[in-house]
């Protein structure tokens, strides 16, 4: 049985290029997303999943979260992690896609309306936006 997953939210490391110390930077971004310490303290002190394959072992991610009642939501995590398509692209109007969303998430939350009218409605503002700037969009 498929199971795919997905990205959603995230963050980067960049290293801006008025810095006076562009190596020692890009040094830095590499160790803390892909040093076995640095994903620990990552994890144990931010909840954070790293993003590094070299994360999924460490021992702050086995056994239950308090936040979430104890679940151990970090193996769901994991076996989700194996399944994203890493061939993936985000579109160029990703930020009018969230706020779609978002605003039909917290209408449909709100009692105005249904998740799926909300996703509904989402995609046709995605759609709009792309075509908006140009972009083919195929159904």
């Amino acid at each position: 049985m498929s199971r795919p997953a997905g990205n959603w939210g995230g963050s980067t490391t960049a290293v801006l290029s008025g810095t006076e110390h562009p190596a020692e930077a890009a040094r830095f971004a590499l160790w803390l997303n892909t040093d076995p310490e640095a994903l620990a303290m990552a994890n144990e002190l931010g909840g954070l999943f790293p993003a590094a394959n070299a994360g999924e072992d460490l021992p702050a991610l086995q056994g239950g979260v308090g936040f979430y009642g104890g679940q151990e939501i970090f193996s769901i995590f994991q076996e989700a992690s194996g399944n994203v398509d890493t061939d993936f692209t985000w579109g160029p109007t990703m930020t009018d896609t969230y706020t779609a969303m978002s605003d039909g998430f917290t209408a449909a939350l709100n009692g105005q309306g249904t998740l799926s009218e909300a996703l509904t409605a989402a995609q046709e503002a995605s759609r709009q936006s792309l075509e908006d700037q140009g972009v083919q969009v195929a159904d």
